[in-house]
């Protein structure tokens, strides 16, 4: 499916898509239903996936239970490569400490008030667990395969699926190690080997100071372990 092909599948009077330079806008409004919503934002992700393709996808404006259905689906897309829902699930999940009005006033950002990111959050509780959690346990493996240099024949390793690689690499080890801080608790033995653990590791150091300082922590508690 190329890009006029989806275009003529979900473009609607609830749904806007416009060309651009780096690839499609498309913008849903109030009034869609939740089963179209969800069915074009497959097509969306499928089509992206398929062509290599770029599509933003905008829900501004939307109500926040059609915005917690779209969000709900894309936490189950391991493929998941849309860089407006993968910021807004960073959003979710990172650790803040104040939001001003500049930030919901951006047009990339779904939700319009803290109230409504609030909702949100609440509604996805489980889910949002169960996300953290996952991407602890791959952050905290990314320390255990770092020096990782040669596979023994039972050793399990993996390519991070794609939307925790690439929340990883938009973040900082100063984010992650905020969800990690209030993820459920999981054993060491869960982790496992990632794959190009180094790339992502030059990826979180290359974010300022204060990351190289916590690598070194972690790395310590990591290597302490190992001999306990």
């Amino acid at each position: 499916m190329n890009s006029l092909e989806l275009v003529e599948k979900i473009e609607s009077e609830f749904v806007e898509c416009k060309p651009s330079d780096d690839g499609i806008i498309i913008s849903f409004k109030q009034g869609i239903e939740k089963e179209t919503l969800l069915d074009d934002i497959k097509l969306i992700y499928d089509f992206e996936n398929d062509e290599n393709a770029i599509v933003f996808m905008n829900l501004k404006g939307l109500n926040t239970s059609l915005i917690t259905e779209a969000i709900k689906y894309s936490l189950t897309r391991e493929d998941l490569r849309n860089p407006y829902m993968l910021l807004n699930i960073i959003n979710l999940i990172k650790i803040y400490n104040t939001l001003d009005d500049s930030f919901f006033q951006n047009d990339k950002i779904y939700v319009s008030s803290i109230e409504d990111l609030l909702d949100i959050k609440l509604d996805l509780t489980e889910e949002i667990s169960k996300f953290q959690k996952q991407l602890s346990i791959y952050f905290i493996s990314l320390f255990k395969s770092y020096n990782k240099t040669q596979y023994e024949p039972l050793d399990k390793h993996i390519d991070l699926p794609n939307i925790y690689k690439n929340i990883i690499m938009a973040s900082d080890i100063l984010t992650l190690s905020g969800i990690f801080s209030v993820s459920e608790p999981f054993s060491t033995s869960e982790c496992i080997y990632i794959n190009d653990a180094s790339m992502y590791m030059t990826s979180l150091l290359s974010k300022g100071s204060l990351s190289v300082l916590l690598m070194n922590n972690l790395l310590g508690e990591v290597n302490a372990n190992k001999t306990t």
